[in-house]
């Protein structure tokens, strides 16, 4: 006798099959999107430049850039500034020279390199102004459109900084300076004095003035002096100061020496005499 549990399980049930897993596919716009300008996130449709109306088709280039509305509503609002003179229009590669010369007045950019006015009324002492060097910073100022109150301020940065090197390199030689004599002084004692004044007449002599040569603050470079003008006969130095038959002075002295058979110190230069080298040194540094 059949029972209903033996029914339950000999009986199969229908069963329905699992659907299948679908593939991952691109978002597809909707009919709208596609008919449209815009996609419900705000970005624009594909081609949509294409379906604008034929009056504005030589705007579809330049209006391709926007990849938002939102894009395009900034622009239009620097436009809109722009227009109603609270805003600037800033030209592109493309602008018209009428728009470059709108922006340059509304930046405080002058027409021409020219029209810059930099310079300061006056110069801090020992410095001049170089007209040659401005003209090329005002050429690559104007270029890049660089507004007259900037260029003025860095200008005067500019003047600060080589102010500040001026004042170091003062100090460094005013060092210097000190430390040769208090050598000198140590080496000569009471004979300090006379001896330089003999290193000044050599110098002078030479046509070179101890003041412009930055070598003659070396203590080996005043007793080179002082021996050389120690070894010249009578004959050749002048003890008023005057150009002598010693030479032509700085570097052309410097070349008479190492050249001319005939000069007074060309065989010292050219045995090694230690004082003679440094003398040539010193009259090649003075140029």
């Amino acid at each position: 006798m059949e029972t209903l549990t033996d029914t339950l399980t000999t009986e199969t049930s229908p069963t329905t099959a699992a659907p299948a897993p679908q593939a991952p596919h691109e978002p597809v716009a909707s009919p709208q999107e596609a008919a449209g300008f815009v996609r419900e996130d705000g970005s624009f449709a594909p081609g949509w430049t294409a379906r604008l109306p034929e009056e504005l088709g030589e705007y579809r280039e330049s209006l391709g850039k926007f990849k938002t509305v939102g894009d395009l509503a900034k622009s239009y609002r620097q436009l809109e500034a722009w227009r109603s003179g609270k805003g600037t229009f800033v030209p592109g590669k493309d602008a018209t020279p009428e728009e470059v010369a709108s922006y340059r007045k509304a930046m405080g950019v002058p027409d021409a390199p020219e029209g810059y006015r930099i310079r300061p009324e006056a110069l801090p002492e020992g410095m001049e102004w170089n007209d040659d060097r401005a003209r090329g910073v005002l050429e690559i100022a104007h270029r890049h459109n660089i507004p007259e109150a900037a260029l003025r301020e860095l200008a005067g940065w500019q003047l600060q900084q080589e102010q500040a090197l001026v004042r170091v390199a003062t100090e460094s030689a005013r060092r210097d300076l000190q430390e040769g004599q208090r050598v000198l002084k140590e080496k000569w004692g009471d004979q300090y004095d006379a001896n330089i004044k003999l290193a000044i007449q050599a110098a002078t002599v030479a046509g070179v003035d101890p003041r412009s040569v930055p070598g003659f603050a070396d203590p080996q470079t005043v007793m080179a002096f002082v021996n050389l003008a120690r070894r010249i006969s009578d004959d050749q130095f002048v003890a008023s100061g005057r150009s002598s038959a010693l030479g032509k002075g700085g570097a052309a002295e410097a070349r008479e020496i190492q050249t001319n058979p005939d000069h007074s110190l060309y065989k010292r230069y050219h045995g090694g005499d230690t004082d003679t080298v440094e003398y040539v040194r010193s009259l090649l540094r003075q140029g």
